[in-house]
């Protein structure tokens, strides 16, 4: 039987960042559950990086976590190691940033994924702990902390080409070992790259897509969500109408008016300015200590997370309603 992969997370970011990402949920979550996920597929389309992760592998994942939140102290260890990571990020957090100090980040930033991940599943699946405080803590955690990693792995991609200036617009699709070995590909590829890659294990195809992979690697890609009804869990309760604005890019915050429904499939510091002037959040992804939800707490707004399909329905412009008590949108005809 083939495996079956469903897209998981649709964003911005770096190849190393993604690189990381890969360690950490492949490697690093080993030292937590004695069980990792085989592979993760990001698929890169003109900058936006779509994660593909294997569906049964997702159900598996919530059994070993779900069992593991009722061992004694695992949770407070967990978040323990965490902050460790996080406090050793800030020691090497600084203006200039050495070449062995980019090679510790990364392994750094690998290293806080395996927590970072399994919050964002009790995030999504709250009914997964019936402890209240894990999910404050988590809460308190990504308030103290989720705008540094942000910071943090910015910062790393800030240093490489300041250490080396030949590739320079291009540290975002350049590989960790590329970095390390100091020798990268020739202009062209990375101009290729900056369209189209896939990252797999310790791969990275440029000239097949994602369907001729499939068919090479004998798995099933499985379609988004279709169903033309939006509906998600309720962070914030309001009701509002207003425009629609999609954010899939840092480019797109700008279009963002006062008033406007701000739609994403997820959010990150780098939208503040644009959920400030937002009437209302929706996400694609998430759940109760996302990004979007924190803030949508902090700046009293109506948010709606985890829809599945919002950006896919909604167009810039459209007029919607936002039931923001029932955790619907509605287009308004």
């Amino acid at each position: 039987m083939k495996k079956r992969y469903g897209k998981s997370i649709s964003r911005e970011g770096s190849l190393i960042g993604f690189q990381a990402w890969n360690l950490g949920e492949t490697i690093e979550l080993k030292n937590w559950l004695e069980w990792g996920f085989e592979r993760h597929y990001f698929v890169n389309k003109n900058g936006v990086i779509n994660l593909f992760v294997e569906l049964q592998q997702g159900e598996d994942y919530y059994d070993i976590v779900e069992k593991k939140l009722n061992e004694k102290d695992f949770f407070i260890t967990l978040c323990r190691d965490f902050l460790y990571h996080v406090n050793k990020g800030k020691e090497i957090f600084k203006e200039k940033i050495s070449f062995k100090e980019v090679i510790e980040l990364y392994d750094l930033i690998a290293k806080c994924f395996p927590a970072t991940s399994i919050f964002d599943l009790i995030s999504n699946y709250p009914e997964i702990t019936l402890d209240e405080n894990v999910i404050k803590k988590i809460i308190n955690i990504r308030k103290e902390t989720g705008e540094f990693l942000y910071e943090l792995e910015n910062r790393l991609m800030e240093s490489v080409p300041e250490i080396f200036p030949e590739i320079k617009n291009f540290e975002d699709v350049i590989l960790i070992q590329e970095f390390a070995n100091k020798k990268f590909p020739l202009v062209e590829e990375l101009e290729k790259r900056k369209q189209h890659y896939i990252l797999f294990s310790h791969f990275l195809e440029t000239d097949k897509s994602f369907e001729e992979l499939s068919k090479e690697h004998e798995f099933e890609i499985i379609e988004d969500k279709t169903d033309d009804k939006i509906t998600g869990m309720v962070v914030v309760e309001g009701n509002v109408t207003g425009r629609v604005k999609l954010i899939f890019k840092q480019e797109d915050v700008a279009k963002v008016n006062y008033g406007d429904i701000l739609v994403a499939p997820m959010t990150t510091p780098d939208h503040i300015i644009a959920m400030d002037k937002a009437g209302a959040f929706i996400t694609d992804e998430g759940g109760i200590t996302c990004h979007a939800a924190i803030i949508a707490r902090e700046f009293g707004k109506p948010c709606i997370v985890g829809t599945g399909n919002a950006t896919k329905i909604l167009k810039d412009n459209d007029l919607v309603f936002v039931d923001g008590r029932n955790g619907v949108v509605k287009k308004i005809e």
